[in-house]
């Protein structure tokens, strides 16, 4: 969901800049079955469910809502805008050229184009965003000979920031054109029901921190075995019980064995001071609840809503009720996290 994420954000951003909106296939098309136990998500669900990006001018939704009836089987394949009413429109296909180049043609066209033009462009990418060169790049700026024609109307900071980061000064230079927060209202009502339902089922005087184990497809990459673990756990909660506060760890992980996930919460017993929770657990049980009371759609009762939810535990803000991160998955993968180092800190800001 992260990576679609990044996505989604970077081509709505593109698309505000250009007067455009973006058409992406359904998230039962493009989030695997893999992350989500076998099965493909519901065909009711869009990515509005899950993320929903609006337009900084007038909030209108970045994203169409699906329009088009997508061959599942063979999905690949992209939509072909040939209704009659696109006929005279600019129609570019960027396949595994360069997007870069076609991006530049794309905006001087849209820079050329009237008030009230009937027609406009199409641009079908059917290649991988992360492996073209429209990714992370400095956009070419308009042309000269169109930046003399539309003289004071054009300035270059009016270009999409496209390196989405949180650091304002980092985007000086560039527009925004998307919101940054992109979470559904229903989604911030599931995420405070479940930092309720954590906080009752926390031990009292709780520092709360987040425990991620990534098996699954970074199972070779990073040891998370039980003994592992222990050692890890040993190591990185060495010190906390003279903070005089209990710890609640929300462990989150893609592993299904019911054993392994059994024994990953009873290391806890080894601590007095410390509890282990399981918050997968946890979210799926508000999930089920919500759905059977009529709060949100059955469609949504998927890894990837369940993923988005738990966001919040994986915010690095320390206004979050998360006060430290304890991972181990391909990109981070320490011996040991000094906890308590980090709480001292913590408190002295």
């Amino acid at each position: 969901m992260g990576d679609r994420a990044s996505i989604l954000w970077h081509l709505a951003q593109l698309a505000g800049y250009l007067c455009a909106e973006l058409d992406m296939p359904p998230p039962r098309d493009l989030l695997h079955p893999r992350h989500n136990d076998g099965e493909y998500v519901s065909p009711t669900v869009q990515w509005s469910d899950l993320y929903n990006l609006t337009f900084v001018q007038d909030n209108a939704m970045a994203i169409r809502e699906h329009q088009f009836e997508y061959d599942f089987e063979s999905r690949y394949k992209r939509p072909v805008y040939d209704d009659p009413i696109y006929k005279d429109w600019l129609h570019v296909v960027s396949t595994k050229g360069k997007l870069l180049a076609d991006f530049e043609m794309i905006q001087n066209f849209s820079w050329q184009q009237s008030e009230n033009s009937t027609t406009g462009f199409v641009w079908e990418i059917r290649q991988g965003y992360f492996e073209s060169d429209l990714r992370g790049a400095a956009l070419p700026e308009l042309s000269a000979e169109i930046r003399e024609e539309v003289g004071q109307l054009y300035n270059p900071s009016m270009r999409p920031y496209h390196n989405k980061v949180k650091t304002p000064a980092t985007r000086r230079g560039s527009c925004l054109y998307i919101h940054d927060d992109a979470r559904p209202s229903h989604l911030k009502v599931m995420e405070k029901r479940m930092e309720r339902r954590i906080r009752m089922q926390s031990s009292e005087n709780s520092i709360f921190g987040s425990l991620h184990l990534r098996r699954g497809d970074a199972i070779d990459v990073c040891d998370t075995s039980l003994g592992v673990l222990r050692q890890y756990l040993a190591c990185s909660l060495n010190g906390t019980e003279s903070l005089g506060r209990n710890i609640t760890l929300l462990m989150t992980t893609d592993e299904t064995d019911v054993d392994y996930r059994r024994d990953v919460l009873e290391i806890a017993s080894d601590y007095p001071h410390v509890r282990i929770l399981d918050a997968d657990d946890i979210v799926l049980n508000i999930v089920t609840e919500a759905i059977r009371n009529g709060v949100i759609d059955a469609g949504l009762h998927n890894n990837f809503y369940i993923y988005q939810i738990e966001d919040i535990l994986r915010n690095w803000d320390t206004t979050s009720f998360v006060q430290f991160h304890l991972k181990r998955r391909r990109s981070h993968c320490k011996d040991c996290v000094k906890i308590s180092k980090r709480l001292k800190l913590f408190k002295s800001h």
